[in-house]
């Protein structure tokens, strides 16, 4: 023999019973909609004393957690794109082939949203010395990596806790 299922009962007084209403909305968060609040800072970057300026200005107060990567692209105006990217956690100087294909990747965006564009890269990482040799490998990962994809490179630089140095492609 069957029976029908049992029903459950009602929430007694509860208001939302039965509704479509979340019993709760502290925890929801507005749909990320995927856009980026733009730079409000656009220098004109025409020497390697430009974008150091520019890269001073954007990393105030000084003072790192961890190593990142930082670009930000270079129109052919000479301005700087308004919009910055970090690539967090870069503990070692990755493969070749990886630098190769991050160059190649932002080139290839680069070529789309503002052809004639240069990217500028800056290396960031805590303490108060000054460049070392991991510093300058990181320097000359990427311009080698610009050098083999053909995107124009702006000179490599390096922020510590202290200062910013340019890691000019002669000296990396």
């Amino acid at each position: 023999m069957l029976r029908d299922a049992p029903t459950l009962p009602d929430a007694v007084g509860c208001p939302h019973a039965g509704s479509a209403v979340p019993v709760e909305e502290r925890s929801r968060e507005p749909p990320y909609d995927g856009s980026v609040a733009a730079m409000t800072y656009t220098p004109t970057i025409s020497c390697q004393a430009d974008l150091e300026e520019a890269w001073r200005h954007l990393m105030q107060p000084l003072g790192f957690s961890g190593p990142s990567l930082w670009f930000m692209a270079v129109t052919p105006d000479d301005r700087a794109f308004p919009h910055l990217t970090q690539i967090e956690d870069c503990h070692r100087v990755p493969a070749p082939e990886e630098v190769l294909s991050l160059v190649a990747g932002v080139g290839a965006i680069l070529d789309d949203v503002a052809p004639g564009a240069r990217i500028a890269f800056l290396r960031t990482r805590p303490g108060r010395g000054g460049v070392d040799a991991e510093d300058r490998a990181w320097a000359r990962a990427l311009y080698g990596a610009a050098r083999a994809t053909g995107v124009a490179l702006e000179v490599v630089h390096l922020a510590t806790d202290r200062d910013v140095w340019p890691l000019p492609a002669d000296a990396a």
